[in-house]
Parts: C-alpha cells; structure tokens; sequence
C-alpha cells in the first residue's frame, strides 16, 4: 500500500519510527495510536501539521474531531443565520485549550459576509432579531456612543476566535488581569467577535454566555472607558461602558485564528 493511500484508507498512518518495517520502507501505526500520542503533545499540533501533507492531513482530521463538537461555522451559520463564504482551517492550537477544558471555550467563525453583506455589529442585530432557526436575540442595552464608533465597522477578514467562557482576574485591577490572561496565552476579547460569539451560543444552544451581572472587559474604548458586555438574558445583552460596581467582572480572554497557528 502506497503512504498516500494508507493515509485515505483511514486505517493507518505511515511514519518513520518504531514498530516494524512494513510497505515501502514505512511503519504502520494505526490512526488512533497517532490520535493518543497527540493527546501528549497538544501545544505542538501546528508544527505538526507544517511538517508534511501526511502529517497536515493526520493533525487536521484530529483537530476536526476535537473541536467541531463545539465549533460555530459555515454549517451552522447556514442553518440558523444565512450564507457565508468558505470557511478558514479550524484552528489546531485551539485543541490544546478546549482538550484541558472542554465546557470552558466558544470556538466561532466570524465570517467576513453574510449573505453578501459585510458583517458588523449593526447587521448582526437586524440578523439575530429574525434568525432562520433557533432563538431570536438582541441587546437590551446598547450604549449609542459605542453604536456610532463602532456599529458599522465591518469584520476584515473570516477568521476563528476562542472565547474563554470563564472570566479571569475577576474583581482585579485592569493590569493584573490583562497579566493573568496572557499567562493562559489569551488576550484582551475585541467587541464584534465578542458579540457574535454569544449571540451564536444563544441563538443554537439557548445558552446565555457572561449571565448573571457578569461583564467581561474587551479590548476596544469608549470616552476613555474601557467597554463591557454581559448580564446576558432572555431580555438581551448589556454593552456599555465599565462599570466597577458590578462585582463580577473580569476578562473573559479569547485568541484570533491568525493567532492560534492556522496557516499550515
């Protein structure tokens, strides 16, 4: 059997150590001794996957095992919300974030269109609204300033973002929790991934992402504030200015695809 085709087969996966010499001078692991070895070494998945097709092509097919249980994608926006383009490569360093926690991470693609649209906070709200399936959302409250700045910037590029569920550093200062989140490699969450991240959650799983008078900070300001999104309900999202009186606040850290190593 050639390399190419023990891969396809799905059986096994020619490599160049242990075991016995078998066709073509390579070894034959079986697939899910591969799959169990990545489980050992999950911060490595991307170089991996950059060292041949072979190899791209056994740590994607992982990846995908991991993480589309969770992910929302091109599927999943085509049966709730409307038509997006291809989607990127799902993420492979996002594997070794939701293999340690797996009900801890949103893992969603933020699509550059939707039905030819571009995508911004603005036409997400008309969007949700009326969902093609699922549970209806919105914003309770939306402070009009951060709706004037940063309601029609449209998203550059499709990309992945993981979005940490739990919020770090809550109830710290601004610096320790920025200090706290890129110990866990994570970075200050942006506003319209942040959004559209939950507003998916809802709308699929009627799930309420940051409840409860719970706010996550995020990266953008308003009027030298920095901006919070919570208290997520049935009534809506709350996205306005910090407030410190709110006790459960923290930062809720999240990772872009051209941050978790999807080139390969």
């Amino acid at each position: 059997m050639q390399a190419s085709q023990a891969l396809n087969s799905g059986a096994l996966f020619p490599v160049s150590w242990g075991g016995g010499v078998q066709h073509n001078g390579y070894y034959q692991v079986p697939k899910d001794v591969i799959f169990f070895i990545f489980s050992f070494c999950l911060a490595e998945l991307p170089m991996l996957a950059s060292l041949s097709k072979q190899w791209k092509g056994v740590t994607r097919e992982y990846g995908e095992k991991i993480l589309r249980p969770i992910a929302f994608g091109k599927k999943q926006y085509e049966e709730y919300i409307g038509t997006v383009p291809e989607e990127p490569p799902i993420p492979l360093a996002a594997v070794e974030y939701v293999v340690k926690d797996p009900t801890g991470y949103l893992l969603t693609l933020i699509p550059k269109t939707i039905n030819g649209h571009p995508v911004t906070m603005n036409y997400i709200e008309i969007l949700v609204a009326h969902p093609l399936k699922g549970n209806p959302t919105g914003f309770y409250f939306l402070y009009d300033p951060i709706r004037k700045e940063y309601g029609n910037i449209p998203n550059e590029t499709s990309h992945w973002v993981l979005s940490k569920i739990k919020l770090v550093g809550c109830g710290q200062n601004e610096e320790t929790q920025e200090d706290l989140a890129k110990e866990e490699k994570l970075a200050w969450p942006e506003l319209l991934d942040t959004i559209v991240s939950v507003f998916m959650q809802s709308i699929s799983k009627e799930t309420f992402v940051f409840s409860n008078s719970t706010y996550t900070l995020l990266k953008q300001m308003i009027e030298g504030s920095l901006i919070s999104v919570g208290n997520y309900s049935a009534s809506g999202l709350f996205v306005g200015k910090l407030h410190y009186c709110n006790t459960d606040i923290g930062v809720a850290g999240a990772r872009k695809s051209n941050d978790l190593s999807h080139k390969a």
